[in-house]
């Protein structure tokens, strides 16, 4: 059996795809080691967001106002992101009675994709959709996957985590704000 050939075309839409990807990563890695945040998602300013959810409803990060809120950024093709969204769903459980709420939004990754995600994760948290990143990247500073962010019961935004956190850091940065 002879093996197909690719022809010029697949081969430069092969290179365009690549140096894509590779544009993009350099500019997150630039931006994350230079620390550069959007100034509308500067430490201490409230942010709203308003995104929409799988089952038609929206969610605008506002609503969440008088809770403590985790905001977790992820995507379906972040092998982190599925480690530590099984944590999140936990802590989102065990600590609503608290004041806390976790919400997540689902960054550059299709509804279908999200959804089996949520559905093989198992999430009962909120989670938005943000297919082209816009939102994320401009609005709350997104630099790399994944990334949490911490808010006050007024709003404010505290901390922006980039990398994977662990349960126990999670609880532990909950536990500091409460």
């Amino acid at each position: 059996m002879a093996a197909a050939k690719a022809g010029p075309g697949k081969f430069l839409v092969l290179i365009v795809l690549v140096t894509v990807a590779a544009v993009l990563a350099a500019a997150l890695l630039r931006a994350q080691q230079a620390g550069a945040t959007p100034p509308s998602v500067s430490r201490g300013a409230a942010v709203t967001a308003t995104l929409p959810q799988l089952n038609g409803e929206t969610f605008d990060l506002a609503d969440y106002r008088g809770n403590v809120l985790a905001v977790n950024l992820f995507a379906s093709w972040c092998a982190s992101c599925w480690d530590e969204l099984k944590g999140f769903e936990r802590v989102s459980r065990e600590y609503a009675s608290k004041g806390v709420a976790v919400v997540g939004i689902s960054v550059q990754s299709s509804p279908e994709d999200t959804r089996d995600m949520i559905d093989r994760l198992g999430l009962t948290f909120p989670v938005g959709l943000d297919p082209q990143g816009t939102v994320s990247l401009e609005t709350l500073g997104l630099r790399g996957m994944p990334t949490t962010l911490f808010f006050d019961r007024q709003g404010r935004l505290l901390e922006s985590f980039t990398g994977e956190i662990s349960e126990a850091q999670l609880r532990a940065k909950l536990d500091g704000l409460l």
